[in-house]
């Protein structure tokens, strides 16, 4: 790779970074912090990410969230259950709706806890972290209410080796490294 090259690549990631900071700040999304292992292997702590506002919400993308029961400002999980599904955790998987789900996304392959079956209410949600051994999620403190959804994540913007775009293929989140 030639200095020009990475000289040009630099110039146009600053100029992307602060072009998407404008953008965000004034279309009410933001920038969160990772600060817990909640999320790993997906997200790591020290990873500064992208939001955007949520509008509609599907199964698999990652929220950003207040959660009133909590002291804690803001959330970062996945959100697994839609108003209407029922959750269950058991011999060490996700279910919805019966059904078991496949999640490559997760540190460890066997949940150690069960969980419901619960429906999820009109108008909440049901998140998990990746970390779902060590995560404070919605088996935890319940459904998370639409209202306290702040939005959903775009993609880590720091630290630059990790830079990531988050993106739905059906059901199930890919992570695609950017270039």
């Amino acid at each position: 790779m030639s200095r020009r090259f990475v000289i040009i690549d630099a110039v146009v990631s600053v100029l992307i970074i602060f072009a998407a900071y404008f953008f965000f700040s004034v279309k009410q999304g933001g920038f969160f912090y990772i600060d817990s292992e909640s999320m790993e292997p997906t997200l790591q702590p020290g990873d500064r990410l992208v939001l955007v506002k949520a509008g509609s919400l599907e199964r698999g993308q990652i929220v950003v969230f207040r959660h009133e029961s909590r002291k804690v400002e803001f959330y970062v999980k996945r959100l697994v259950g839609l108003p209407g599904d029922q959750v269950a955790v058991r011999g060490g998987r996700l279910y919805l709706n019966g059904q078991a789900q496949e999640e490559p996304y997760l540190k460890e392959r066997r949940i150690v806890y069960n969980y419901g079956p619960i429906q999820v209410p009109e108008a909440e949600y049901f998140v998990l972290g990746d970390n779902r051994n060590n995560s404070e999620d919605s088996s935890v403190f319940g459904c998370v209410p639409a209202g306290d959804i702040r939005g959903r994540v775009l993609g880590i913007y720091w630290p630059w080796h990790r830079r990531l775009r988050l993106a739905l293929s059906g059901s199930a989140a890919v992570i695609a490294a950017s270039a």
